[in-house]
């Protein structure tokens, strides 16, 4: 969720270049990037598998009194999948915090730690609920984006993320847990169609 909040309400404010990091500055240093992956709201959620309740549900209704055992395979696809998907998240963190270098990761820093975060948020839960966002608001919003470098972030964060997806770290064990789970769902003779 805080990607979402984070990138997506900046993407309905303003649209800016991207930009790499500046010419001769030194690339942030370990403990720049270890505080900002601190300051990342629900960092771990990004690496938590994406089964959804949605799939629970669907399979759930597709194999009527057995959703324990489904919700079991599908935890168990959690865990197999989580360590590979903590790992390639954690690396591909610190891609984007070097690419981004040091003075927009310490933006970046002030805005996930402060009070701007919690008031972006808000507005963005609100206007994913359905709320229309007032002129008011979007000037907070339009104030945000010009303070800190979240446009940056975003379009360094999705290519960087594509790359986490595929990377040969990450793809062979996501393809491995995946097949396990097709596996377990077809001996215990459940149904996914």
């Amino acid at each position: 969720m805080a990607m979402a909040i984070g990138l997506g309400a900046s993407a309905l404010v303003l649209s800016v270049p991207s930009v790499g990091a500046a010419q001769g500055e030194p690339p942030p240093d370990d403990a720049i990037i270890d505080r900002f992956t601190a300051a990342f709201p629900d960092r771990d959620q990004l690496s938590a598998p994406r089964t959804t309740r949605e799939e629970l549900d669907r399979l759930t209704r597709l194999n009527p009194d057995r959703g324990d055992e489904v919700e079991a395979i599908l935890r168990a696809y959690g865990q197999c999948l989580f360590p590979a998907a903590q790992s390639a998240t954690l690396a591909m963190f610190r891609e984007v915090a070097r690419e981004l270098g040091t003075a927009r990761l310490n933006r970046l820093i002030r805005f996930y730690e402060g009070e701007d975060y919690r008031t972006f948020a808000s507005i963005y839960i609100r206007h994913q609920a359905g709320e229309a966002i007032s002129a008011a608001d979007n000037a907070i919003l339009a104030r945000i984006v010009t303070d800190y470098p979240l446009m940056d972030f975003y379009q360094i964060f999705e290519p960087a993320t594509r790359r986490m997806r595929e990377s040969e770290t990450y793809r062979p064990v996501l393809v491995r847990c995946s097949n396990e789970l097709a596996a377990e769902l077809a001996a215990q003779g459940l149904r996914i169609r």
